[in-house]
């Protein structure tokens, strides 16, 4: 197995993308046309950066990275990690370490004082492996507009 990491392409939507998202939560019915217009609106914004893992030209993990400008600590920037996701059945090899090692050091090069992410209980000691730690608790408001 040889994992590339690399960005995200709109030929990936025919690769096992969203197959790969679905291990993580309900990716619902995925409108062709409609994928490819956020992906053009995604790929164009400078704080947005997604990347995926492929193995034998198939989408086999994914992360997201976004960087939020902050108005203090000099103007400092922070590296939110979402959706990290390995494709069933490729769980357990390295494939979310390579996207979360990949997801830090380009939050790193853009300058961010740090990375942080959401995850459930269960993950705590995962990403423990990978240098966070625990800091606070998260809240959350759901609204019902699919």
């Amino acid at each position: 197995m040889t994992i590339i990491i690399r960005k995200l392409d709109a030929e990936d939507f025919d690769k096992e993308f969203f197959n790969t998202l679905s291990n993580l939560s309900d990716i619902g019915n995925i409108d062709r046309h409609k994928a490819i217009l956020a992906f053009n609106e995604t790929s164009s914004n400078p704080v947005y950066h997604m990347f995926v893992a492929e193995d034998d030209g198939k989408v086999v993990g994914t992360v997201t990275l976004l960087i939020e400008q902050k108005f203090f600590r000099h103007l400092g920037k922070v590296g939110h990690l979402e959706n990290v996701v390995t494709k069933k059945g490729h769980e357990g090899k390295g494939i979310g370490g390579q996207l979360v090692r990949h997801a830090v050091k380009v939050a790193r090069d853009l300058g961010c004082y740090k990375a942080i992410l959401t995850c459930n209980e269960n993950l705590i000691p995962y990403y423990e492996k990978h240098g966070f730690r625990t800091v606070g608790a998260e809240m959350r408001l759901d609204f019902d507009n699919k």
